[in-house]
């Protein structure tokens, strides 16, 4: 399913992810659900894009493997970028009330300038992924946004932390 935001939130196939419509709202964000199985894993998707063309994707994320990664290194970004225009960085830290690791890095992916910021999270059997990939002018201005989307998706795998 994809289109025009119709409600607060879209729910993955299986409810195993619910996000929000990011803010701003607005016409120019629009979303798709996806899902794939290949060789041993399974993907869960909520992407969602301002802009045609898109000038900021937001990403959450459930790949199901019996061998998710643990370690919190720059490596699922160091192969996407072209060349590099700032390190990279993978910092351990807490998002959704749960021990993650943060990724950040910006350089060319082809021809365009691209920054992007990313929260991992794993679990048995699941890496839980939230991604912001965009320009570095876009990602900086609506960088609280962003910070907010994350913050409002919801993992069926991440429990709510007890209060």
């Amino acid at each position: 399913a994809c289109g025009p935001p119709t409600s607060p939130e879209v729910v993955s196939k299986t409810g195993a992810i619910r996000a929000p419509h990011p803010q701003p709202g607005g016409a120019d964000w629009t979303w798709k659900v996806l899902d794939r199985e290949g060789d041993g894993f399974a993907l869960e998707e909520i992407k969602w894009a301002l802009g045609t063309p898109p000038t900021l994707m937001l990403y959450a994320k459930d790949y199901r493997s019996s061998d998710a990664a643990t370690t919190c290194t720059t490596d699922p970004l160091a192969g996407l970028f072209a060349s590099v225009t700032s390190p990279l960085s993978a910092t351990p830290t807490t998002m959704l009330g749960h021990p993650a690791c943060k990724l950040e890095g910006s350089g060319l992916i082809g021809d365009r300038p691209m920054s992007i910021v990313e929260y991992r999270f794993t679990v048995p059997g699941h890496q839980l992924i939230l991604s912001a990939a965009g320009g570095p002018d876009r990602m900086s201005t609506l960088a609280g946004e962003i910070q907010s989307w994350f913050e409002g998706v919801q993992f069926a795998m991440l429990k709510t932390p007890a209060q």
